[in-house]
C-alpha cells in the first residue's frame, strides 16, 4: 500500500510576526494546514490564543506574545521555540503599520512608530532568526525568510512619502540579504500585495487615503491569496527562489 503524501511544509518550524494582523493570520493558517510548526508572534496575548483556536488548536502552534520593536522580546521568542519544536527554518516577517498625512502636517512619532516596527522590527527579527536559517541551510534543509513588502515602494503617492521609502529601504534590503545568505543556502523572498485588504491603515481617512493609481487598479487582494502564495514558494524545491513576486488581483469586468 501506497504511503500517504507529508504534507509540502511537513517538519518545516515557522515563525510568522504580526500573526495576529489580517495578512498573518491568513499565512499562520496556511503554514499550519500545510504542515508546519507555527510560532505566532503578536503584541495581544488574547488575539493570538484565539487565533490559535481558529487554526486548530493543537500541538502544532504556539502563541508567543513579543513585539518586534524589542529584541528582547525576540530573543525570548526565540528560545520558547527552540524549547517547544527546535530550531527555526522558516521565518515570515508580516509586522507592519501604515500611517500617512500631507508631508508638511504629518506627526513625527507616527513616521518614527513605522520606522521601528516596519523596518527596525524586520531587522531585528532577521537577524534574531539567521543563525537557525543559516545552520538549516548548511544541514541541507529548506530554510526560507519572506518579507511582506508593498507597492508603495514602486509608486508615488500622495501622502505616503515616509511610508513608501520605508518599503522601499524593505525591498533594497531583501535584495542585499539575498546576496548575503543566498550563497549560504538560505532563501529570501519578498512578496508585495498590489493592494490587499487589511487592518493597516485603517485610522486612515478618506482625505488621508489618496493613493497615485489608476481606477482599475483599486482592487483588493485578498489575504488568503497572499497567504497562499507564501506557502506555496516557501514549498518550492530548494535550488528555486522565487526572489520578488507583486500579487495583483485580476479585474474582470
Amino acid at each position: 500500500m501506497a504511503q500517504p503524501t507529508p504534507p509540502p511544509l511537513n517538519q518545516r518550524v515557522a515563525v510568522v510576526t504580526g500573526a495576529t494582523g489580517t495578512i498573518g493570520s491568513a499565512i499562520t493558517n496556511d503554514l499550519h494546514e500545510d504542515g508546519a510548526q507555527v510560532a505566532m508572534l503578536g503584541r495581544r496575548g488574547r488575539r493570538l490564543e484565539r487565533l490559535k483556536k481558529r487554526c486548530g488548536d493543537d500541538k502544532r502552534l504556539l502563541p508567543i506574545r513579543a513585539d518586534v520593536v524589542d529584541p528582547f522580546d525576540l530573543v525570548e521568542a526565540r528560545d520558547q521555540i527552540h524549547d517547544a519544536y527546535g530550531r527555526v527554518n522558516l521565518v515570515v516577517v508580516t509586522a507592519g503599520i501604515m500611517s500617512s498625512a500631507p508631508f508638511e502636517e504629518a506627526i513625527p512619532a507616527k513616521w518614527n512608530a513605522m520606522i521601528d516596527i516596519n523596518a527596525r522590527g524586520l531587522l531585528q527579527t532577521a537577524q534574531t532568526f539567521s543563525h537557525d536559517l543559516l545552520a538549516a541551510a548548511a544541514d541541507g534543509e529548506p530554510a526560507d525568510l519572506v518579507m511582506m513588502g508593498s507597492v508603495g515602494a514602486r509608486h508615488r503617492q500622495r501622502h505616503f512619502a515616509v511610508y513608501s521609502s520605508v518599503y522601499a529601504l524593505v525591498a533594497q534590503l531583501s535584495r542585499h540579504l539575498r546576496t548575503e545568505l543566498g550563497a549560504r543556502g538560505v532563501r529570501v523572498h519578498m512578496i508585495s500585495p498590489y493592494y490587499a485588504h487589511t487592518h493597516l491603515g485603517s485610522d486612515l481617512g478618506e482625505q488621508e487615503a489618496d493613493w497615485d493609481f489608476e481606477p482599475e487598479e483599486t482592487e483588493t487582494t485578498s489575504p488568503p491569496r497572499v497567504a497562499n502564495l507564501v506557502a506555496k514558494t516557501c514549498a518550492l524545491p530548494r535550488h528555486i527562489n522565487l526572489a520578488e513576486a507583486v500579487i495583483r488581483p485580476t479585474v474582470i469586468k
